[in-house]
């Protein structure tokens, strides 16, 4: 289905989907939202994403792998399509919110380019010597508590298992930010276009407000 077909299909109520083209931690994922009771499926094919309002891309792994999975299943153009028209809500999970923007130094591949944003390898500025991939619980701060990040207080803790880190994201985007080495973003909230470098999934009762504030938008 074409993005111009799939946009005409639009209603004003829909389930949940979850981007099942072999890149994520689907059955976390699914479980959170069944735990949080929500109306979901699981999506392999444009078609499927005719009718949903919000839309997780979970993502684990390669940057060109990933997006060399949504280019074979036919849902590069219509994500694009459906994320600028402010029809759907879209976050994205992990490697998934790093699909979102522009380009990935890792395989030197261009993404979505839903968000203008470069991604980056942990540690390429030089700051400092650091552990690679940044895995366990931490702290983000420097959010402002609403949208995406209601009821997260001044800070909250979320798990992480990553190498690579969102650079030159716009200032003007609620974000999150943990300190490993340098700042690093950790998450965002750009209206309908959000991002959880964290896996919320796995974050317990932070993570689980964080999913249910988004599926409430």
């Amino acid at each position: 289905m074409d993005a111009g077909n799939l946009l005409s299909k639009q209603t004003d109520r829909g389930p949940a989907a979850i981007i099942d083209v072999g890149i994520g931690n689907i059955d976390s994922v699914a479980a959170a939202l069944r735990f949080l009771g929500a109306d979901f499926r699981l999506v392999s094919t444009a078609a499927d994403l005719a009718d949903v309002r919000h839309i997780v891309l979970p993502g684990v792994g390669a940057y060109r792998a990933g997006m060399s999975a949504l280019a074979d299943s036919g849902m590069v153009e219509p994500l694009r399509a459906l994320a600028r028209s402010g029809s759907v809500n879209l976050i994205g999970i992990c490697l998934g919110m790093q699909l979102l923007g522009e380009h990935s130094e890792e395989g030197d591949c261009a993404g979505l380019g839903i968000m203008p944003f470069q991604v980056r390898k942990i540690g390429s500025s030089g700051t400092s010597a650091i552990k690679v991939p940044h895995v366990g619980f931490s702290t983000v701060r420097g959010y402002h508590p609403v949208g995406l990040f209601d009821g997260m207080g001044e800070s909250a803790d979320f798990y992480f298992t990553h190498s690579f880190a969102v650079h030159s994201i716009a200032s003007d985007v609620n974000i999150g930010w943990v300190r490993y080495g340098e700042d690093l973003v950790a998450g965002f909230d750009a209206g309908n276009i959000c991002g959880a470098q964290f896996h919320p999934e796995k974050s317990q009762s932070n993570g689980l407000q964080m999913l249910k504030n988004f599926l409430e938008r």
